[in-house]
């Protein structure tokens, strides 16, 4: 891994709306994070309140997801 590469930790509400947002600023920072920009790191309790928070009914209509989606 380089040197001067970013590494990014995101809390969940964070990482969610980075993720899956409409916005532009959501979808620029998806841009540089797919071109390799910057990593994400998270730890266990991280994921597990993200796959927690993705059944949640408001994330789950805010983002048009169904449980076909999740994990």
């Amino acid at each position: 891994m380089p040197d001067d590469l970013l590494i990014f930790v995101f809390d969940t509400n964070i990482f969610i709306r980075l993720a899956l947002g409409r916005s532009l600023y959501a979808q620029r920072v998806r841009q540089l994070w797919m071109a390799g920009r910057f990593v994400v790191a998270s730890t266990e309790s991280i994921l597990d309140e993200l796959r927690r928070a993705l059944h949640y009914p408001d994330i789950q209509r805010d983002y048009h997801l169904s449980e076909f989606y999740l994990f």
